[in-house]
Protein backbone atom coordinates (compact mmCIF):
# COMPACT_ATOMS: atom_id res chain seq x y z
CA UNK A 1 0.00 0.00 0.00
CA UNK A 2 1.33 3.48 -0.88
CA UNK A 3 2.11 5.48 2.26
CA UNK A 4 -0.41 8.27 2.95
CA UNK A 5 -2.57 7.50 -0.11
CA UNK A 6 -5.76 5.45 -0.33
CA UNK A 7 -5.01 2.28 -2.29
CA UNK A 8 -7.96 2.93 -4.66
CA UNK A 9 -6.41 6.26 -5.74
CA UNK A 10 -3.05 4.71 -6.52
CA UNK A 11 -4.61 1.78 -8.36
CA UNK A 12 -6.82 4.10 -10.39
CA UNK A 13 -3.93 6.37 -11.41
CA UNK A 14 -1.79 3.37 -12.36
CA UNK A 15 -4.70 1.95 -14.35
CA UNK A 16 -5.25 5.20 -16.27
CA UNK A 17 -1.54 5.41 -17.12
CA UNK A 18 -1.39 1.75 -18.20
CA UNK A 19 -4.36 2.39 -20.49
CA UNK A 20 -2.56 5.37 -22.02
CA UNK A 21 -4.90 7.92 -20.46
CA UNK A 22 -2.12 9.97 -18.92
CA UNK A 23 -3.90 13.31 -19.30
CA UNK A 24 -6.88 11.95 -17.34
CA UNK A 25 -4.47 10.63 -14.68
CA UNK A 26 -2.89 14.07 -14.40
CA UNK A 27 -6.29 15.77 -14.08
CA UNK A 28 -7.30 13.25 -11.43
CA UNK A 29 -4.16 13.76 -9.33
CA UNK A 30 -4.55 17.56 -9.58
CA UNK A 31 -8.15 17.23 -8.42
CA UNK A 32 -6.92 15.17 -5.45
CA UNK A 33 -4.42 17.91 -4.66
CA UNK A 34 -7.15 20.59 -4.78
CA UNK A 35 -9.14 18.52 -2.29
CA UNK A 36 -6.06 18.41 -0.04
CA UNK A 37 -5.66 14.67 -0.32
CA UNK A 38 -2.15 13.52 0.75
CA UNK A 39 -0.07 12.58 -2.28
CA UNK A 40 3.34 11.00 -2.74
CA UNK A 41 5.90 10.27 -5.47
CA UNK A 42 4.43 6.86 -6.26
CA UNK A 43 1.48 8.14 -8.30
CA UNK A 44 3.36 11.01 -9.91
CA UNK A 45 6.03 8.55 -11.03
CA UNK A 46 3.41 6.54 -12.91
CA UNK A 47 2.48 9.69 -14.86
CA UNK A 48 6.11 10.62 -15.53
CA UNK A 49 6.78 7.10 -16.80
CA UNK A 50 3.77 7.18 -19.12
CA UNK A 51 4.77 10.53 -20.61
CA UNK A 52 8.31 9.21 -21.17
CA UNK A 53 7.01 6.09 -22.88
CA UNK A 54 4.91 8.32 -25.13
CA UNK A 55 8.04 10.29 -26.01
CA UNK A 56 6.69 13.41 -24.28
CA UNK A 57 9.76 14.00 -22.16
CA UNK A 58 9.23 17.69 -21.57
CA UNK A 59 5.69 17.03 -20.36
CA UNK A 60 7.21 14.51 -17.93
CA UNK A 61 9.70 17.18 -16.86
CA UNK A 62 6.81 19.56 -16.14
CA UNK A 63 5.27 16.94 -13.86
CA UNK A 64 8.58 16.72 -11.98
CA UNK A 65 8.54 20.50 -11.54
CA UNK A 66 4.92 20.31 -10.37
CA UNK A 67 5.94 17.75 -7.72
CA UNK A 68 8.63 20.11 -6.48
CA UNK A 69 6.22 23.06 -6.36
CA UNK A 70 3.82 20.98 -4.23
CA UNK A 71 6.66 19.83 -1.94
CA UNK A 72 6.20 16.19 -2.93
CA UNK A 73 9.31 14.28 -1.91
CA UNK A 74 11.01 13.07 -5.08
CA UNK A 75 12.73 9.71 -5.06
CA UNK A 76 15.46 8.12 -7.15
CA UNK A 77 12.84 6.59 -9.48
CA UNK A 78 11.31 10.00 -10.24
CA UNK A 79 14.64 11.07 -11.71
CA UNK A 80 15.76 7.74 -13.15
CA UNK A 81 12.81 7.52 -15.53
CA UNK A 82 13.65 10.95 -16.95
CA UNK A 83 17.42 10.42 -17.08
CA UNK A 84 16.89 7.22 -19.05
CA UNK A 85 14.42 8.95 -21.36
CA UNK A 86 16.70 11.90 -22.16
CA UNK A 87 19.62 9.52 -22.61
CA UNK A 88 17.62 7.56 -25.20
CA UNK A 89 16.83 10.68 -27.25
CA UNK A 90 20.36 12.09 -26.94
CA UNK A 91 19.46 15.22 -24.95
CA UNK A 92 22.70 15.12 -23.00
CA UNK A 93 22.49 18.49 -21.29
CA UNK A 94 19.05 17.93 -19.75
CA UNK A 95 19.97 14.41 -18.64
CA UNK A 96 23.20 15.56 -17.01
CA UNK A 97 21.45 18.46 -15.30
CA UNK A 98 19.00 15.98 -13.77
CA UNK A 99 21.90 13.88 -12.43
CA UNK A 100 23.43 17.02 -10.91
CA UNK A 101 20.06 17.92 -9.39
CA UNK A 102 19.83 14.47 -7.81
CA UNK A 103 23.24 14.94 -6.19
CA UNK A 104 22.24 18.42 -5.02
CA UNK A 105 19.09 17.00 -3.40
CA UNK A 106 21.04 14.18 -1.73
CA UNK A 107 19.33 11.54 -3.85
CA UNK A 108 21.94 8.94 -4.70
CA UNK A 109 21.90 7.99 -8.39
CA UNK A 110 21.78 4.26 -9.08
CA UNK A 111 24.36 2.47 -11.19
CA UNK A 112 21.94 2.65 -14.14
CA UNK A 113 21.68 6.41 -13.70
CA UNK A 114 25.46 6.73 -13.64
CA UNK A 115 25.78 4.58 -16.76
CA UNK A 116 23.25 6.86 -18.45
CA UNK A 117 25.26 9.92 -17.38
CA UNK A 118 28.40 8.36 -18.83
CA UNK A 119 26.62 7.75 -22.14
CA UNK A 120 25.41 11.35 -22.16
CA UNK A 121 28.94 12.63 -21.62
CA UNK A 122 30.19 10.46 -24.49
CA UNK A 123 27.37 11.84 -26.67
CA UNK A 124 28.35 15.43 -25.89
CA UNK A 125 32.03 14.82 -26.62
CA UNK A 126 31.16 13.04 -29.89
CA UNK A 127 29.14 16.12 -30.91
CA UNK A 128 32.01 18.45 -29.94
CA UNK A 129 30.07 19.79 -26.96
CA UNK A 130 32.44 20.08 -24.03
CA UNK A 131 30.69 19.45 -20.70
CA UNK A 132 33.18 21.70 -18.92
CA UNK A 133 30.82 22.55 -16.06
CA UNK A 134 29.77 19.00 -15.36
CA UNK A 135 30.92 17.47 -12.06
CA UNK A 136 33.42 14.88 -13.23
CA UNK A 137 34.83 14.58 -9.72
CA UNK A 138 31.35 14.00 -8.26
CA UNK A 139 30.82 11.23 -10.82
CA UNK A 140 34.18 9.68 -9.98
CA UNK A 141 33.20 9.76 -6.30
CA UNK A 142 29.87 8.10 -7.04
CA UNK A 143 31.34 5.33 -9.21
CA UNK A 144 33.89 4.66 -6.45
CA UNK A 145 31.09 4.28 -3.91
CA UNK A 146 29.29 1.94 -6.28
CA UNK A 147 32.52 -0.05 -6.68
CA UNK A 148 32.67 0.39 -10.47
CA UNK A 149 36.24 1.65 -10.75
CA UNK A 150 36.69 0.96 -14.47
CA UNK A 151 34.12 3.69 -15.13
CA UNK A 152 36.35 6.15 -13.27
CA UNK A 153 39.16 5.43 -15.69
CA UNK A 154 36.76 6.16 -18.57
CA UNK A 155 35.94 9.49 -16.95
CA UNK A 156 39.63 10.34 -16.58
CA UNK A 157 40.11 9.55 -20.26
CA UNK A 158 37.17 11.82 -21.15
CA UNK A 159 38.57 14.66 -19.08
CA UNK A 160 41.89 14.45 -20.92
CA UNK A 161 40.08 14.21 -24.25
CA UNK A 162 38.29 17.53 -23.75
CA UNK A 163 41.31 19.30 -22.33
CA UNK A 164 40.49 19.05 -18.63
CA UNK A 165 43.43 18.06 -16.48
CA UNK A 166 42.64 15.71 -13.61
CA UNK A 167 44.60 16.80 -10.57
CA UNK A 168 46.28 14.85 -7.77
CA UNK A 169 43.07 14.95 -5.73
CA UNK A 170 41.10 13.31 -8.56
CA UNK A 171 43.60 10.46 -8.86
CA UNK A 172 43.77 10.04 -5.09
CA UNK A 173 40.01 9.38 -4.94
CA UNK A 174 40.52 6.36 -7.20
CA UNK A 175 43.79 5.26 -5.56
CA UNK A 176 42.05 5.33 -2.18
CA UNK A 177 39.25 3.10 -3.45
CA UNK A 178 41.73 0.67 -5.04
CA UNK A 179 43.47 0.39 -1.68
CA UNK A 180 40.21 -0.20 0.19
CA UNK A 181 39.45 -3.06 -2.17
CA UNK A 182 43.05 -4.34 -1.97
CA UNK A 183 43.69 -3.80 -5.69
CA UNK A 184 47.23 -2.72 -4.84
CA UNK A 185 48.76 -3.50 -8.23
CA UNK A 186 46.18 -1.21 -9.84
CA UNK A 187 46.88 1.49 -7.26
CA UNK A 188 50.59 1.34 -8.09
CA UNK A 189 49.84 1.45 -11.83
CA UNK A 190 47.70 4.51 -11.19
CA UNK A 191 50.77 6.28 -9.78
CA UNK A 192 52.57 5.50 -13.05
CA UNK A 193 49.57 6.83 -15.00
CA UNK A 194 49.69 10.04 -12.97
CA UNK A 195 53.32 10.48 -13.91
CA UNK A 196 52.53 9.93 -17.61
CA UNK A 197 49.90 12.69 -17.35
CA UNK A 198 52.42 15.02 -15.70
CA UNK A 199 50.58 14.87 -12.39
CA UNK A 200 52.63 14.54 -9.23
CA UNK A 201 51.48 12.02 -6.66
CA UNK A 202 51.69 13.30 -3.10
CA UNK A 203 52.26 12.04 0.42
CA UNK A 204 48.60 11.07 0.76
CA UNK A 205 48.80 8.79 -2.30
CA UNK A 206 51.71 6.85 -0.87
CA UNK A 207 50.33 6.81 2.68
CA UNK A 208 47.24 4.92 1.55
CA UNK A 209 49.23 2.32 -0.39
CA UNK A 210 51.81 1.85 2.39
CA UNK A 211 49.06 1.43 4.96
CA UNK A 212 47.22 -1.15 2.89
CA UNK A 213 50.38 -3.12 2.04
CA UNK A 214 51.11 -3.42 5.75
CA UNK A 215 47.57 -4.56 6.48
CA UNK A 216 47.82 -7.35 3.90
CA UNK A 217 51.09 -8.54 5.47
CA UNK A 218 53.42 -7.11 2.85
CA UNK A 219 55.42 -4.49 4.76
CA UNK A 220 58.56 -5.41 2.82
CA UNK A 221 56.96 -4.17 -0.41
CA UNK A 222 56.54 -0.73 1.09
CA UNK A 223 60.30 -0.19 1.20
CA UNK A 224 60.31 -0.21 -2.60
CA UNK A 225 58.06 2.84 -2.54
CA UNK A 226 60.35 4.99 -0.39
CA UNK A 227 62.99 5.55 -3.15
CA UNK A 228 60.14 6.55 -5.50
CA UNK A 229 59.02 9.13 -3.00
CA UNK A 230 62.53 10.59 -2.68
CA UNK A 231 62.86 10.68 -6.45
CA UNK A 232 59.68 12.76 -6.67
CA UNK A 233 60.82 15.06 -3.85
CA UNK A 234 58.19 13.63 -1.54
CA UNK A 235 59.98 13.26 1.77
CA UNK A 236 58.66 10.28 3.75
CA UNK A 237 57.28 11.42 7.06
CA UNK A 238 57.41 9.66 10.41
CA UNK A 239 53.87 8.38 9.82
CA UNK A 240 55.09 6.41 6.77
CA UNK A 241 57.96 4.83 8.69
CA UNK A 242 55.77 4.19 11.72
CA UNK A 243 53.25 2.32 9.56
CA UNK A 244 56.00 0.09 8.14
CA UNK A 245 57.56 -0.56 11.58
CA UNK A 246 54.10 -1.46 12.88
CA UNK A 247 53.55 -3.74 9.88
CA UNK A 248 56.79 -5.65 10.50
CA UNK A 249 56.08 -5.93 14.22
CA UNK A 250 52.55 -7.25 13.72
CA UNK A 251 53.55 -9.77 11.09
CA UNK A 252 56.28 -11.61 13.00
CA UNK A 253 59.33 -9.75 11.75
CA UNK A 254 60.55 -7.88 14.83
CA UNK A 255 64.18 -7.77 13.66
CA UNK A 256 63.28 -5.75 10.58
CA UNK A 257 61.06 -3.53 12.70
CA UNK A 258 64.01 -2.78 15.01
CA UNK A 259 66.38 -2.16 12.09
CA UNK A 260 64.00 0.34 10.54
CA UNK A 261 63.46 1.96 13.93
CA UNK A 262 67.23 2.40 14.28
CA UNK A 263 67.39 4.04 10.84
CA UNK A 264 64.63 6.45 11.85
CA UNK A 265 66.51 7.48 14.99
CA UNK A 266 69.82 7.85 13.12
CA UNK A 267 68.12 10.05 10.52
CA UNK A 268 67.17 12.41 13.34
CA UNK A 269 63.45 11.74 13.12
CA UNK A 270 61.40 11.65 16.29
CA UNK A 271 59.51 8.33 16.52
CA UNK A 272 55.81 8.77 17.28
CA UNK A 273 53.49 6.82 19.56
CA UNK A 274 52.67 4.24 16.88
CA UNK A 275 56.39 3.49 16.41
CA UNK A 276 57.03 3.09 20.14
CA UNK A 277 53.91 0.92 20.55
CA UNK A 278 55.08 -1.37 17.75
CA UNK A 279 58.57 -1.71 19.23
Amino acid sequence: MESGLKPTYGTYIQGLCSAGCVEHALEFIRDLKCRHQPLNAYCYNAIIQRFCRNGELYEALKVLEEMKSHNISLDVYSYSILVDGFCNVGDAMTGLNLIKEMEHNNIKPSLDDMDSALKLLEEMITNNLNPIDFGFIQMIHRFCKLGVLEKDLELLSMMLQIGLSPNTYTFNIIADEYCKREHLEKALKLIDAMQCCGIISNSYTYSKIINRLCKVKKPGNTLELLPQMFKKNILPEIVHYATIVDGYAKHANPKKALRLYSKIVKAGMEPDRVTYSAI
